[in-house]
């Protein structure tokens, strides 16, 4: 009984991997049978939780959409890729205070990402390139705190390919 309730204080602090040996008095077989399925149970549902994660994490490293999570403090929990490197030049984001992040931005760019809502507006990068954005921001709640999700999507090439699609039509 003193085994079992090892397991269990460490299902509680959240360490799965603790089976017991099978060996147990019988008037404790069966419970001691029962806590080794919820341990693999629960195992399987924290590796299949991981794999999940991971995959979630990389489809939103990935994505060409420029991806940025506030925290109340308005310090960055997440930056993606495109992010770090529209707004950071490739560097980590994580635990910035973003109004110290988008202060040397381009005003057009910093006034977009200070706003709320949505937004569509053209900017000239650092680079001399001229480029369209939709931005969008979204507040929600996570673990119980407000959070504020912003999006950057690059449009230039959406709408040039618009503007070629419509030249077509009118010649």
């Amino acid at each position: 009984s003193r085994a079992l309730e090892g397991a269990v204080l460490s299902y509680r602090d959240g360490d799965f991997s603790l089976s017991l040996a099978p060996e147990a008095p019988r008037e404790l077989a069966a419970l001691m049978r029962l806590h080794a399925e919820l341990g693999q149970a629960l195992r399987e549902q924290r590796q299949h939780l991981a794999q999940r994660e991971l995959l979630l994490d990389t489809v939103v490293q990935n994505t060409p959409v420029a991806l940025v999570l506030t925290a109340p403090s308005e310090r960055i929990a997440i930056a993606n890729l495109a992010a770090r490197q529209l707004l950071g030049d490739g560097r980590s984001l994580a635990g910035l205070d973003f109004a110290t992040v988008i202060a040397g931005l381009p005003e057009t760019l910093r006034e977009a990402l200070a706003g709320d809502g949505d937004r569509l507006f053209a900017v000239t990068l650092p680079d001399g390139s001229e480029e369209t954005f939709h931005h969008s921001t979204r507040a929600f709640r996570l673990q119980g705190q407000p959070h504020r999700l912003r999006l950057l999507r690059r449009m230039t090439r959406e709408l040039s390919r618009a503007e070629v699609a419509t030249w077509k039509l009118v010649i």
